[in-house]
C-alpha cells in the first residue's frame, strides 16, 4: 500500500491505496473515522454559476466580494464530493493572497471557479487551495491562493481575532457598521468572510466621499476606480452574536481605512481593518488595491488631485 500523510481537521491523515481504492484514515483520541479521501485528492476540480443581479453592482458587474462568495461555495462543493470528513466539514476562509482581478464578470454570465490543491498544515487544520475563476473559454476574470479552516466537532477551539495593521497614533478614515441581524450572513455564529469585505468597500465609499462622490469622478473627471488586488485575513469566527452586546441598542462594530498610492498615483491601496465593539479588537483585515481607469478607454489613468486631497489626512 502507498502512504502519505496530510493534514485534516487539525489532525493527522493516513492515506493509501490498496486494490485500486484509496481511503484517508483519521485519527483521534476518541475515534477512528474512515473518510473517502483527503483535501490532498482535490488536484483539479471545477463549479459553474451563472452571475445574477443579486451579485452585481450599478455597473452591473461582478460586486468584487461575490468572486469570494463563488470561490467558498466551490471549495464547499470540492470538500463535499470528495468525501472529506465524511461531508461534515465546514469551511472558513481565513485568508487571501496574491489576488488578481484579471476582468469584470457581467450579469448574465456562466462563471466556473477551479480548485486545486496546494498544501496542508496540519497544526492549524487549515488547507491552501488555487482557485480560478474563469468564463467557459479559460479566460480568468481572478485568480487567487486561498486558505480554508476546516472546522467540526471534532476539532477544538477557532481563532476570532487576527493582528491590528493600525498603529496606535495613526490618524484613519472610519466607518461605523450596525449589526443588524441581516447583516451577518452565519446567523448566530456571526459574520463571513464576504461580509467583511462588504464592510469594508463601505469604508472606501465613505473615504472617497459617498456615492455622489463616485459619481463626480465618472461624470466630471472621466475616471472610474476599480478593485485589482487584494489580500485578506479573516478569523475562523468573525463577531459571532453571542459575543456583542445588544442591551444598549443595535452592536456597533468599525472599519478603519488609511491609503497609499503607489505607481504614480494610478493605484490607491487602502489598508483596512474591522474592529469588535470595544474598537480595539481586530476581527478582520485586508489590503485592497484600487485602480484608477479612463472611463472611455478603460486604460489607466493617474487619480485625479481633488480625490488625491480628500485622502491627505490617513495617507501614510
Amino acid at each position: 500500500a502507498r502512504k502519505s500523510h496530510v493534514a485534516l481537521q487539525g489532525r493527522k491523515v493516513l492515506m493509501y491505496e490498496k486494490h485500486g481504492q484509496r481511503r484517508a484514515m483519521t485519527r483521534t483520541r476518541a475515534v477512528d473515522a474512515v473518510v473517502d479521501v483527503g483535501v490532498e485528492a482535490i488536484e483539479s476540480t471545477s463549479s459553474v454559476r451563472r452571475v445574477y443581479i443579486e451579485h452585481t453592482d450599478a455597473y452591473q458587474v461582478m460586486f468584487y466580494a461575490n468572486y469570494f462568495r463563488f470561490a467558498a461555495d466551490a471549495c464547499e462543493e470540492a470538500l463535499a464530493e470528495s468525501g472529506v470528513g465524511g461531508g461534515g466539514v465546514d469551511a472558513r476562509m481565513v485568508s487571501v493572497r496574491n489576488c488578481k482581478y484579471a476582468r469584470a464578470a457581467r450579469l448574465g454570465d456562466d462563471v466556473r471557479v477551479r480548485t486545486r490543491w496546494v498544501r496542508s498544515d496540519e497544526a492549524s487544520g487549515r488547507a491552501t487551495f488555487e482557485q480560478t475563476v474563469e468564463d467557459a473559454r479559460g479566460e480568468a476574470y481572478l485568480s487567487a491562493e486561498v486558505t480554508y479552516a476546516l472546522l467540526s466537532d471534532a476539532r477544538g477551539g477557532v481563532t476570532t481575532t487576527v493582528d491590528d495593521p493600525h498603529g496606535v497614533d495613526v490618524e484613519t478614515s472610519e466607518t461605523m457598521v450596525r449589526l443588524f441581524r441581516d447583516e451577518q450572513s452565519r446567523g448566530a455564529d456571526g459574520s463571513s468572510h464576504v461580509d467583511v469585505l462588504r464592510y469594508f468597500e463601505r469604508g472606501r465609499t465613505d473615504a472617497i466621499g459617498g456615492s455622489d462622490a463616485l459619481s463626480e469622478l465618472k461624470e466630471k473627471h472621466g475616471v472610474v476606480v476599480v478593485v485589482s488586488r487584494l489580500e485578506a485575513e479573516f478569523p475562523e469566527r468573525i463577531l459571532p452574536r453571542e459575543s456583542l452586546d445588544a442591551a444598549s441598542g443595535i452592536p456597533t462594530c468599525g472599519v478603519k481605512s488609511t491609503v497609499e498610492f503607489k505607481r504614480r498615483n494610478i493605484q490607491v491601496v487602502f489598508h483596512q481593518a474591522l474592529y469588535a465593539l470595544d474598537g480595539v479588537t481586530c476581527v478582520g483585515r485586508a489590503d485592497i488595491t484600487c485602480t484608477c481607469l479612463d472611463a472611455a478607454t478603460m486604460r489607466p489613468i493617474s487619480c485625479p488631485d481633488a480625490l488625491v486631497q480628500k485622502f491627505v489626512a490617513f495617507t501614510v
